[in-house]
């Protein structure tokens, strides 16, 4: 039996949303990009004999997560028509995503988590909470701090975030020398973002920063989460430090050409 792969329609949302219940914090982006940011993001179910054995999460039509079974994740890939690409898919299916892809960068990504009560969070240095006239100085860190990753950011786009998520800085020498973000939703807490201008590194700052966010995420809700890159050894111990521990293992890459065809057809 052939796995079918349609676009969510409201016949399928009450399963869909089921399936996601199953593991929520490991479908933290499906969960809160239906909830916060639907109109910039597609969803996609593989169906075998009528269940959903996969789901995918395209967001503003460049970052694809296929989830599930292996049948279901190499068909779900085989749907995603982007021609550059950044893709997440559980670590057991990589070799899916390299025959699809090539890469310009792969990595292994852990997702972290702590629950309230296992928090360690840093004490005397206080990250102060940014707001949209911050948003340039932001920008510029983020594209000086990590220009493969964030070499576009824009302060429009950060300002539009802050919006609907908490950014904190550490300001030194009359700078912005750190930042960070988070959102939170009702499942969980999400800490996105973490950079540090390279003159202020090693100062403790991007542990108040994480620490700050955790705090606010903890107002809230019950789970915070954190990903990052296995080979990213300081981030690593820093999160760890603060309390997170691993919780899920995917696979990153951001692809270049793709190596076929968009195979089937897809209900629109």
């Amino acid at each position: 039996m052939p796995v079918t792969v349609i676009d969510l329609d409201k016949e399928h949302e009450e399963r869909f949303l089921h399936y996601l219940e199953r593991d929520p914090l490991a479908y933290y982006f499906f969960i809160a990009d239906w909830q916060m940011e639907r109109e910039s993001s597609r969803f996609l179910l593989a169906l075998e004999r009528g269940r959903i054995t996969g789901v995918m999460l395209i967001y503003k039509g460049r970052i694809a997560q296929p989830r599930g079974s292996a049948r279901a994740v190499k068909a779900l890939i085989e749907h995603i028509d982007i021609r550059d690409v950044e893709g997440m898919v559980q670590l057991e299916h990589k070799d899916l995503l390299l025959r699809a892809f090539k890469p310009e960068r792969q990595a292994e990504m852990h997702m972290l988590h702590m629950r309230k009560g296992q928090e360690r969070l840093a004490k005397g240095r206080v990250s102060t909470r940014l707001r949209a006239k911050d948003a340039r100085a932001v920008a510029a860190l983020m594209r000086a701090a990590g220009p493969y990753m964030w070499g576009k950011q824009t302060a429009e786009a950060i300002r539009r975030s802050m919006r609907t998520s908490t950014w904190v800085g550490v300001k030194a020498e009359g700078r912005l020398a750190a930042i960070g973000m988070a959102r939170t939703i009702d499942i969980g807490g999400m800490v996105h973002t973490i950079a540090t201008a390279k003159a202020y590194r090693n100062k403790g700052y991007a542990t108040a920063n994480v620490s700050s966010l955790v705090r606010e995420i903890f107002k809230g809700t019950r789970d915070a989460l954190i990903h990052v890159f296995k080979d990213n050894g300081p981030a690593y111990r820093v999160y760890s430090k603060v309390g997170f521990r691993p919780y899920r293992k995917f696979f990153y890459i951001k692809g270049g050409k793709r190596r076929r065809r968009v195979l089937g057809t897809m209900n629109r």
